[in-house]
């Protein structure tokens, strides 16, 4: 009798450690073995911010975006925290002086990556990509190509940007698909292409989650 409760108790001890060790196991923070640099590409108001958004805060410990340098002018959705909005001298400036890891103009505006901002972060980093510039990034140390299509016309009601402004992305975005989006040369050098429905933001974005997750950051969502 005296063994069977000894035996009992080591039962019930061993059970609990487990316990604990497997609860302690699921609140440590995600590890990350391999650093990718995720490049959103896709026409206007096809919800690259908003998915990049939602999967920074659906894993605070796995994603994050850096902030985004640009020659434009600020928009209303602008979030000031993600964007530095510089003149192009002072742009040109910091780029000859060699603060950019990343920066490219489509002949408007131009925009960027400084160092200070990429480096000593050990998550994945979600970053703003260009057509125009696929063969630079793919220069980038681990960098993925992102596709993000979805349609356009619900994407545009959700922004409160003028009509003329409207107007102007949507001639954009025609030009953009019939130079790339379109073209099958171009797709085939996307690393993923993701459809975005408009509705549940978060949902898209854990969708989004699982096709990465199984594609290249070997972790289950």
């Amino acid at each position: 009798m005296k063994k069977l409760l000894i035996f009992s108790s080591f039962v019930l001890q061993y059970t609990c450690m487990f316990a604990m060790e497997k609860q302690l196991q699921q609140s440590k923070p995600t590890i990350i073995s391999q650093r990718y640099n995720l490049f959103f590409i896709g026409e206007s108001c096809a919800g690259k911010t908003t998915l990049m958004q939602q999967l920074a805060m659906l894993c605070t410990d796995e994603f994050f975006m850096p902030k985004f340098t640009v020659t434009r002018s600020p928009r209303l959705d602008d979030d000031p925290n993600l964007i530095e909005f510089v003149t192009v001298t002072e742009y040109i400036s910091s780029r000859e002086s060699g603060e950019f890891i990343f920066d490219m103009d489509d002949g408007k505006t131009f925009y960027g990556y400084k160092k200070k901002n990429l480096h000593f972060c050990d998550k994945h980093a979600l970053l703003y990509g260009s057509p125009y510039f696929v063969e630079q990034s793919r220069k980038i140390e681990n960098a993925l190509l992102i596709l993000i299509e979805a349609d356009k016309e619900k994407g545009f009601l959700t922004r409160q940007d003028s009509n003329n402004f409207k107007e102007n992305r949507k001639q954009s975005n025609k030009q953009l698909s019939e130079v790339f989006f379109n073209n099958d040369n171009f797709r085939q050098k996307m690393d993923l292409i993701y459809y975005n429905k408009f509705g549940d933001c978060t949902e898209s974005a854990k969708q989004l989650l699982h096709e990465l997750h199984i594609k290249f950051l070997n972790n289950e969502s």
